[in-house]
């Protein structure tokens, strides 16, 4: 069973979320943070695979989450979830560290990068890579 840490401030996309991950029989959300500040303060205490974050979050941003994630859980790999489809976005996401950047256009693409990520790759989702 894949665990995912999602930190998402929109309940509507967090619950969009949860039912996407639902449809599958191998991943589940272990865990849901509202904002950076909430998902570094619950992070020591969170089991999962793989954190998929927004990057417009109130408080620190994703890119910053990330960063921070990086340097405390190297072991769990980040992607990015956002509605921003601009490169200096997905740049400075990588640059952080994130594995992956998904927009939010493609929910669909969600377990795919998370597969991907898990198997070692850097995702981009399919709109992005064009």
């Amino acid at each position: 069973m894949i665990a995912v840490f999602l930190v998402e401030d929109n309940r509507f996309v967090a619950d969009a979320v949860d039912g996407l991950l639902k449809t599958y029989a191998d991943v589940e959300l272990a865990a849901v943070a509202r904002t950076g500040e909430e998902a570094l303060a619950m992070l020591p205490g969170v089991t999962a695979e793989v954190a998929l974050i927004d990057l417009a979050l109130p408080g620190i941003n994703g890119i910053e989450v990330v960063a921070a994630i990086v340097k405390a859980r190297p072991e769990l790999p980040c992607i990015i979830l956002s509605a921003h489809r601009e490169e200096n976005y997905i740049t400075q996401a990588l640059a952080a560290g994130a594995r992956g950047y998904i927009t939010k256009e493609l929910p669909l693409a969600i377990v795919e990068g998370i597969e991907r990520v898990l198997a070692g790759e850097v995702y981009l989702s399919e709109d992005l890579r064009k």
